[in-house]
C-alpha cells in the first residue's frame, strides 16, 4: 500500500447532501466509511460504534493477501463535522486511538436549510472544500505521528500501551493530538512535534547505557527493543479467534499512522502480588513464577 494511502471515514455529514458529497469528494480520497446524521441529531455512542464496523468490513474487504501486510503503510482519518455541542466524545472514544480524528465543517454551514438543490450544492462544495483542507492539514501532522511511531518507536511516547502503562498521560497526549487536529495555523507541524516530545521527555524513565527507558504504573520499566534486534511482538489477524477487530486495528495502527507490528516492550514484573493485567480485549492474569512479560502497543499481554 501506498504510504500516502489514506483509508478515510467520515461522520456527521447530514442525510441531505451525504451520498453526492461522497461522490465528489472520492475524487480527493476514497470514503472508506461513513454514516449520514442529520443535522438536529448528536453522535450517539452506537453511531460512532455502527461507522466503525462500517470500516472494518471495508477493511476486511480490501485486505491484501498476505494477512501480516495489513494496513502495513496506512493512513488512518475520521473526519467529523463539527457540530460544537461536545458529542463529538463518542467518536474518540471509538476511534481515538487508531484514527487521527480531524473536525472540519463549521456548524455556521448548517444555520440555513437545506430545502433547495441551490442551498443543497453549496453546502456540499462548502463541505468539500473544508474537507480538503481538513486532509492537507491531517497529513502534516500524520506525517510528524509516522516519524515518531516509526522511526522513533522505542523513544516515543505515542506507542505506550493506554490500559497498562497510562495515567495522566493519556488525557495529555491526546489533548495534544486533538488539540493540534482542531488548529489549521501556520507553524502547527513544528509546535506539534515540540509538544510530542515535551511530553515524552516529562515521563519517568530509567536509562541502561545510552537507552532510555520509560517506567510506567507500579514502577515496571517499559524496554523496547531496537530495530536492530529480535523482535517478537505478534499483532493479531482478523481470523484469530482470541481476539476481536479492534485489537486487529490497534495492534498496527496508532494515531493514524501504522507502526512496526512486531514492536512491543519487555517488561520484568518480579514476585508483584498483583498478576493481573489489563489486555486488550480484556485481562490476563499470569501463572505463577512467571516474572516477564511482552505487552504490544495495543496491550496485547503475553
Amino acid at each position: 500500500m501506498n504510504p500516502e494511502k489514506i483509508i478515510l471515514a467520515a461522520a456527521g455529514v447530514p442525510p441531505e447532501i451525504g451520498e453526492r458529497f461522497v461522490q465528489r469528494f472520492v475524487k480527493v480520497s476514497p470514503v472508506a466509511s461513513w454514516i449520514p446524521l442529520p443535522v438536529s441529531d448528536i453522535y450517539t455512542r452506537e453511531y460512532s460504534s455502527r461507522l466503525h464496523e462500517r470500516l472494518v468490513a471495508k477493511l476486511r474487504r480490501t485486505e491484501p493477501g498476505d494477512r501480516h501486510s495489513l494496513l502495513r503503510n496506512a493512513r488512518l482519518v475520521l473526519l467529523y463535522v463539527d457540530r460544537g455541542d461536545g458529542s463529538e466524545s463518542h467518536l474518540f472514544s471509538q476511534f481515538g486511538s487508531e484514527a487521527l480524528v480531524v473536525p472540519f465543517g463549521a456548524p455556521v454551514m448548517w444555520e440555513e436549510s437545506m430545502d433547495t438543490e441551490n442551498r443543497k450544492n453549496r453546502a456540499i462544495v462548502l463541505l468539500v472544500q473544508d474537507g480538503q483542507a481538513a486532509l492537507r492539514h491531517a497529513r502534516i501532522l500524520l506525517k510528524i505521528i509516522a516519524r515518531e511511531v516509526g522511526d522513533r518507536d522505542n523513544k516515543t511516547c505515542l506507542l505506550l500501551p493506554p490500559k497498562n502503562f497510562f495515567g495522566s498521560e493519556t488525557t495529555r497526549i491526546r489533548d495534544c493530538i486533538q488539540e493540534a487536529s482542531a488548529r489549521r495555523v501556520p507553524g502547527i507541524g513544528d509546535e506539534f512535534r515540540r509538544k510530542l516530545r515535551a511530553i515524552s521527555d516529562s515521563i519517568e524513565f530509567t536509562r541502561k547505557g545510552q537507552q532510555r527507558y520509560f517506567v510506567g504504573r507500579g514502577g515496571i520499566v517499559y524496554r523496547s527493543p531496537p530495530k536492530a534486534r529480535l523482535r517478537h511482538g505478534i499483532a493479531p489477524v482478523w481470523d484469530d479467534a482470541d481476539h476481536d477487530s479492534t485489537c486487529v486495528i490497534r495492534g498496527r495502527i496508532r494515531f493514524g499512522a501504522s507502526f512496526d507490528p512486531t514492536f512491543h516492550y519487555d517488561c520484568d514484573i518480579g514476585n508483584r502480588a498483583n498478576r493481573t493485567f489489563a489486555s486488550c480485549h480484556g485481562t490476563k492474569t499470569l501463572a505463577k513464577g512467571t516474572t516477564h512479560l511482552n505487552i504490544s502497543p495495543n496491550d496485547n499481554v503475553r
